[in-house]
């Protein structure tokens, strides 16, 4: 039996530069991974809820590739998105989010500068 859940905050500040999300999983809890050094995420299309601020002060981010199955989102996944502020837990910039059109995703990001969404991700590996 697989991970289901990533504890909230189980990689807060972690020196993670990568990480394979397995499929199976089904719940990414609020500030996982947030302030760690990750450039690449692809979420399984298992995960149907990402936390609060998952992602939030990963300076380094710039693909995120996430499928339509994942239903939820919470605030602040990648950062304060109403922020000026520009540092590491500032406002977010230059995240690419490879999601399909139509996606719950989609319509989250593209209310929020800075990060753009690409509609080229089918949700298969790679």
């Amino acid at each position: 039996v697989g991970v289901k859940t990533i504890s909230n905050k189980a990689f807060y500040k972690a020196g993670l530069k990568s990480v394979e999300l397995k499929e199976g999983l089904e719940t990414i809890g609020a500030g996982a991974f947030a302030a760690t050094p990750l450039e690449t995420v692809v979420v399984p299309k298992s995960v149907k809820a990402i936390g609060a601020q998952a992602f939030y002060g990963c300076s380094r981010m710039r693909d995120f590739f996430i499928s339509d199955h994942t239903e939820k989102l919470y605030k602040e996944v990648f950062g304060k998105y109403d922020s000026d502020d520009s540092s590491v837990f500032g406002k977010p910039s230059g995240i690419y989010v490879h999601t399909p059109t139509g996606s719950a995703t989609e319509e989250y990001v593209k209310q929020y500068g800075g990060i753009y969404v690409v509609n080229d991700y089918n949700g298969s590996e790679g």
